[in-house]
């Protein structure tokens, strides 16, 4: 008598909570089958907004750049491109996208890759803006902007400052 109890009081419950929220429970006998997703199953990753803080989904903004760098139709975009590389840390587009005669530039990719991981760690990417663009000698396009990152940890901030946040 009390396992009927018990299976009664469990379909009670999950008919009373999961039907304000719409979901379908299969009832079989005195059991009770919760068709939820996340129980044992995949999760699904959330769509990411992309970091250049263009508003758009990541995968409709700058992906396409990253995986193919000569689909990149303008400076601008570029800039955002580099950007939202730097702040997703794929540093083989950065590599691919720099052109020879920068100062920066390394002919050996792999430790030119370890350095710029070096100076990316604990850094977060949190602010682009472009302002401005223009043509100069042919073939060649300034874009200037205005990034800002900040530490991924509060930890790291420096200790001799006094914060405030709300």
């Amino acid at each position: 008598m009390r396992m009927k109890w018990i299976s009664f009081s469990l379909w009670l419950c999950a008919l009373c909570c999961c039907s304000s929220w719409g979901m379908s429970m299969p009832i079989l006998g005195s059991r009770v089958m919760l068709n939820a997703k996340g129980f044992g199953a995949a999760k699904e990753k959330a769509p990411m907004m992309c970091p250049c803080l263009s508003g758009k989904l990541y995968k409709l903004c700058c992906r396409g750049s990253h995986k193919d760098p000569s689909s990149v139709a303008s400076p601008e975009q570029l800039a955002r491109a580099r950007y939202s590389a730097l702040a997703l840390k794929k540093y083989d587009f950065l590599i691919d996208t720099t052109h020879h005669s920068h100062p920066e530039y390394q002919e050996d990719r792999e430790s030119w890759k370890k350095t710029m991981a070096r100076n990316n760690r604990g850094v977060r990417y949190v602010g682009l803006n472009i302002t401005g663009s223009e043509s100069r000698a042919e073939g060649t396009h300034a874009v200037t902007i205005e990034a800002a990152s900040e530490p991924e940890k509060m930890d790291d901030l420096p200790k001799d400052n006094c914060f405030v946040f709300f």
